[in-house]
């Protein structure tokens, strides 16, 4: 999917690619091209790799995942600072709520929900 062309949608804020074959890759062109506020990325085939990408991003505020990112060795690279503010998991349990704590860890400010 050409990603860049949701650039020309000047309100979207929100995308919501649950259920859907969205992957690490996606994700970093969405972002390189998009100024988005939050995302639903559940369901997908994100890694762990990408929350580098996710927590990186200066414009993203909020993001829902579920486990297929909450599994795994934890990701290297992980900025010192994040502009999210809240990640909300679905479905998941408490080994991968226990990796959400650890990877947020250097992120007192982020808030976490679990649906």
């Amino acid at each position: 999917m050409p990603w860049e062309s949701l650039a020309k949608l000047r309100k979207l804020k929100v995308l919501d690619v649950v259920g859907s074959p969205f992957d690490d890759d996606h994700l970093a062109h969405v972002l390189q091209h998009i100024k988005l506020r939050g995302m639903r990325t559940y369901y997908t085939k994100l890694t762990p790799a990408s929350w580098p990408t996710v927590l990186s991003n200066s414009s993203l505020r909020g993001v829902w995942v579920s486990t297929e990112m909450l599994e795994g060795a934890l990701p290297e690279n992980m900025p010192d600072t994040t502009s999210i503010r809240e990640v909300v998991t679905m479905n998941v349990g408490f080994k991968h709520l226990d990796y959400l704590k650890e990877l947020l860890k250097p992120y007192p400010n982020v808030k976490t929900f679990n649906m």
